[in-house]
């Protein structure tokens, strides 16, 4: 019986939790409690980008993992500079066994008027399928189902998102296949790559957008934001600068975490269940009353009357985030933590209207009080109303 053996013999006798063996940048063992797995995953990419010289917080990085695995879609917004396009960078980094491969930042144009600017084109005069980046990118993840693969679309409002992504939208929800061409064999691009006549959106492919909004964007549509954790990055710490110059040229040095990301999410029965015995629809029955019934309040006390509230999917996609929250729970990280990102992230970027929505904000504030951040962003709508007659969530 070796070590390791003898170790987890002596766990098992004396009650210990059972542990994830893992390793450091030098190959030596490291062991995880199991219950501890997915916050070591998430305190090591807080680390990783730490070492890099950014400061993004330990519950904004959680936040982001959350919103990912509960939704492959996440639109990042807030002020140019706050480091919306870096974290995305960043994160894969930290994830990815190989991150050129396995990561694409695609900047959008404002002339992408359809989804041909992301999908190509088949064309009839030299018989050629005229591929893109973003195919190229989407057909590597399909082959490489073991891997995750992230996208930036980045200023991803340039253009109207509804025009050149809304088949990937529908095609996220329904896992319908999106057709490419109507020949009913592949067909070759200059190349010599083999386009088939239909794709699937791989499970292993994550989007993020980063956003903007001044007199050069678009607005997002009920269809977008339904479908998205729209995160905001506003905050700006201008002392962070030493921090950054003392990190500049470090590189991180951490435990490998990457293998261990990959099974909380792709491997589906870990990535919905945990490691935990508890199924997700064990713990909404157990927390209906809890989460469905604050959610049922504010649509019926607040929103409903001025046709403002919310439907079935946000619901349920506020549910899985906080199902899957639960395990992340920290001291920085708690529960109320949880429930405010949710609230400003899929609840308040729907509202907008003019003065005669008033109403409904002061009731939503009366029933978020407790919930920072939401409140914040709450009294800024609220503000922007008093002074210019109309508000969204896009000040």
């Amino acid at each position: 019986m070796n070590g390791r053996e003898i170790n987890q013999e002596l766990n098992e006798m004396i009650n210990i939790p059972p542990y994830y063996i893992t390793t450091d940048e030098t190959g030596r063992e490291i062991m995880v409690p199991i219950h501890f797995q997915e916050q070591f995953i998430v305190l090591t990419i807080n680390d990783i980008i730490r070492k890099s010289g950014f400061t993004f917080s330990l519950p904004q990085v959680t936040n982001y993992y959350l919103s990912l695995k509960t939704k492959p879609f996440v639109i990042l917004t807030g002020i140019s500079g706050t480091g919306k396009t870096k974290i995305t960078e960043l994160f894969a980094k930290a994830v990815c066994e190989d991150f050129e491969k396995q990561y694409l930042l695609l900047p959008v144009r404002p002339d992408w008027n359809d989804d041909k600017y992301l999908l190509g084109y088949y064309n009839p005069l030299t018989n050629k399928y005229v591929s893109t980046r973003f195919l190229d990118f989407l057909m590597r993840a399909d082959q490489d189902s073991k891997n995750p693969y992230f996208i930036c679309l980045d200023e991803m409002n340039l253009a109207r998102v509804e025009y050149y992504f809304s088949t990937f939208l529908s095609a996220m929800e329904s896992t319908k296949e999106i057709p490419l061409h109507g020949e009913k064999t592949n067909v070759e691009t200059q190349s010599g790559e083999k386009i088939p006549n239909k794709v699937e959106i791989p499970q292993n492919i994550f989007f993020t957008g980063t956003v903007n909004m001044d007199e050069t964007t678009h607005r997002f549509s009920p269809k977008v934001l339904d479908r998205a954790n729209t995160i905001e990055f506003n905050e700006i710490n201008l002392l962070d600068l030493q921090t950054q110059q003392q990190n500049e040229n470090t590189s991180p040095d951490v435990p490998n975490i990457k293998s261990l990301f990959k099974e909380y999410f792709l491997n589906d029965e870990v990535r919905k269940n945990g490691r935990t015995s508890k199924t997700y629809s064990e713990w909404v029955i157990e927390n209906k009353e809890k989460f469905v019934g604050f959610l049922n309040q504010i649509n019926k006390d607040a929103l409903e009357k001025h046709n403002l509230h919310f439907g079935y999917r946000i619901r349920d996609e506020i549910l899985s985030y906080m199902y899957f929250a639960e395990k992340l729970y920290s001291d920085e990280f708690n529960e109320d933590s949880a429930v405010d990102f949710q609230i400003k992230q899929k609840i308040l970027p729907k509202i907008k209207g003019p003065e005669s929505i008033g109403p409904a904000l002061e009731s939503l504030g009366k029933l978020i009080e407790k919930y920072h951040l939401s409140k914040a962003k709450l009294n800024q709508m609220i503000e922007a109303l008093n002074k210019n007659g109309y508000t969204d969530f896009y000040q």
